[in-house]
């Protein structure tokens, strides 16, 4: 089980947006060199974001750019997932009448567990991130 890339860069998109252009819009070419991301990809991700109505943006000079169109404590986790048209995925897809008892113990584990997952996500925000992101930075 591996987090799709397309998700986790999301996430650190947005943190950097809510933190870096807290008083300014945030360019594709600051993130890409800040996060170590192909400018490519950002702007791909920024993209979906934008389409999902999270950002908003500006051509143009030192005044252009993405900013966010919500507070980050308005905006959660799992809106950023979902934005950018992905999903965590852990339990396995297959047809439970058909399994046998062990097998369906352990696919209604997975279960709970991407039901946790999902859990978490929906409650925690930008902001939340943020916090942990400056925590770690002193």
């Amino acid at each position: 089980m591996k987090l799709p890339a397309k998700i986790h860069y999301a996430v650190v998109i947005m943190t950097d947006i809510a933190i870096q252009g807290q008083d300014d819009r945030v360019s594709a070419d600051e993130i890409a060199r800040r996060q170590g991301i192909s400018f490519q990809f950002v702007a791909s991700i920024l993209n979906a974001l934008k389409r999902a109505g999270l950002l908003d943006s500006a051509r143009g000079g030192t005044s252009g750019g993405y900013a966010l169109t919500k507070k980050p404590a308005e905006i959660s986790v799992k809106e950023i997932v979902c934005a950018v048209g992905e999903s965590v995925d852990i339990s396995p897809s297959a047809d439970l009448e058909k399994a046998c008892l062990c097998d369906k113990t352990v696919r209604e584990f997975w279960k709970e567990a991407e039901d946790c997952i999902n859990k978490i996500m929906a409650t925690t925000t930008l902001k939340d991130m943020c916090g942990r992101c400056l925590d770690r930075s002193t």
